[in-house]
C-alpha cells in the first residue's frame, strides 16, 4: 500500500490507521464491544477530521495548491470503496461542513471553491470517475448554499463557480465531449448564465442540432439582448436552416456594431455567403469591399476579396502579395475564435468570483478557528 505523506502530523497518523485498517487488525479487546465505536474507529474518524482541517487551514491562508495537492492525494481513502475499510459514513465530513454553515452559510463558496479545484485537478489527471465524485459534492455544497444564504446572488454566485469550475482548459481539450454537464448543472443555480448558454448552444450548433440551438440562444438573447456573439451564431443557425431573411437581420445588427471586432468580421463573412448563394455576386462584392474598408488589414477579408477576383488574375496576385507582406495579424483569426468555445467574459466572471472568495475566506478561516474538537451536530 502506497504510505501518504502529509507536512501535518494528523495525516500521518491517519495513514497507520488506513493500513491498520486494510490488513484487517483490531485490538482484541475491542473485538467483542461492537455496539460501542471502538478505539480504533474514533481514532480513524478523529484522525480523519485532523487532516480535512488542516487542508482547509492551507487554504485559507493562501496555500491553495498545497492544499490541492494534499486533498488530492488524501481524498481517494475516504470515498468507496476505501471508506467502507475505514468504518467512516461517506461525505461525513460534508456533513460537518454544513452544520457549521447553517450559522454561516457562506464559508460553503470557499469550501466548494476548494472542491471545485480538486475537480479540475482530477479532470487534468484523467482520473474521471474520481472527479465525478467530487462534483456531486460541489453541487450538495452549492445547493446548500443556495437554500441556507440570505445573499441576493447566492443563485448567481453558485451558477459562477459550476461554470468556472466546467471551463477547466485542459480538460475541454482532452475531453471536449464530456464537459457540459457542469453547464446545464450551472443553468439550474443560475438561468440567466450567458456563459453557459452559449457554450451550449455552440456544442449543439456543432453537432447539427440547430432547433436546440436556436432554444439555448433566445434564452442567452432574452438574458442579454446585446450579446452580439450570439446573435452572430443565431444568424449562422438560421441560415443552416433555411432561414436567409431572418438570418439577414441578425447578421445586419452584428455589422452595425462596434465590437467585438471579431464578430463583425464573420458576420460580414456570413452575409456574403448569403449573397452568393444566391448568385448576388455584385452584392457580395460591395459588401466585400465596405468590410474591408472597415478592417483593411484582415487576411480572411483580403483573401476573399482575391477569391472572387479570380477571373482577374493580376488584382487577385495583387492582393495575395498583399496579404503574404502582412506581419501585423497576430492571434486568431475571427472565424477561428467563432469556432472555438464561446468564452467570452469569462476573464470578467473570474474576476468577480475573485472578489466573492476574498470576501468570504475569512468567514471558512473565522468558523474553523478555534478548531471543533469533536463532530459537529
Amino acid at each position: 500500500m502506497k504510505t501518504l505523506t502529509f507536512r501535518r502530523s494528523g495525516a500521518a497518523n491517519l495513514a497507520v490507521c488506513i493500513a491498520i485498517s486494510l490488513f484487517g487488525w483490531v485490538p482484541p479487546a475491542q473485538s467483542q464491544a461492537q455496539s460501542v465505536p471502538s478505539q480504533i474507529d474514533v481514532m480513524r474518524e478523529h484522525h480523519a477530521r485532523t487532516v480535512y482541517f488542516d487542508v482547509f487551514d492551507l487554504y485559507t491562508s493562501g496555500e491553495v495548491d498545497e492544499a490541492v495537492e494534499q486533498l488530492a492525494e488524501f481524498e481517494p481513502y475516504v470515498t468507496r470503496p476505501n471508506i467502507e475499510a475505514l468504518g467512516l459514513r461517506e461525505n461525513w465530513f460534508l456533513d460537518e461542513l454544513e452544520a457549521l454553515a447553517k450559522g454561516e452559510p457562506e464559508i460553503l463558496v470557499p469550501a466548494a471553491d476548494l472542491y471545485a479545484r480538486l475537480y479540475i485537478h482530477y479532470k487534468q489527471k484523467e482520473a474521471v470517475s474520481t472527479a465525478d465524485i467530487i462534483s456531486r459534492k460541489v453541487i450538495r455544497l452549492l445547493g446548500a448554499y443556495r437554500r441556507w444564504s440570505k445573499e441576493p446572488e447566492a443563485a448567481d454566485i453558485a451558477g459562477r463557480l459550476l461554470v468556472d469550475m466546467s471551463l477547466a482548459d485542459t480538460y475541454i481539450r482532452v475531453h471536449p465531449d464530456s464537459f457540459f454537464g457542469g453547464f446545464r448543472q450551472a443553468l439550474g443555480f443560475d438561468p440567466k448564465n450567458t456563459l453557459a448558454l452559449h457554450i451550449l448552444a455552440a456544442k449543439a450548433e456543432k453537432d447539427g442540432l440547430y432547433s436546440e440551438a436556436r432554444k439555448w440562444l433566445d434564452r442567452l438573447l432574452a438574458a442579454d439582448p446585446d450579446h452580439r456573439p450570439a446573435r452572430l451564431r443565431l444568424a449562422v443557425v438560421l441560415a443552416q436552416r433555411g432561414k436567409h431573411r431572418q438570418a439577414v437581420r441578425e447578421l445586419e445588427t452584428v455589422i452595425a456594431g462596434e465590437d467585438p471586432e471579431w464578430a463583425i468580421i464573420v458576420a460580414y463573412q456570413e452575409r456574403i455567403r448569403i449573397h452568393r448563394q444566391r448568385g448576388e455576386n455584385a452584392q457580395a462584392m460591395a459588401l466585400l469591399r465596405e468590410a474591408r474598408r472597415r478592417f483593411p488589414d484582415d487576411p480572411q477579408l483580403i483573401y476573399l476579396e482575391a477569391y472572387l477576383l479570380r477571373d482577374r488574375p493580376a488584382a487577385s496576385m495583387e492582393l495575395l502579395r498583399t496579404l503574404s507582406a502582412k506581419t501585423s495579424w497576430e492571434g486568431p483569426t475571427p472565424r477561428a475564435v467563432y469556432n472555438n468555445w464561446p468564452i467570452e467574459g469569462r476573464g470578467e466572471m473570474r474576476k468577480k468570483r475573485r472578489r466573492e472568495l476574498a470576501k468570504r475566506l475569512p468567514l471558512l478561516a473565522e468558523a474553523l478557528n478555534p478548531r471543533p474538537t469533536e463532530p459537529v451536530k
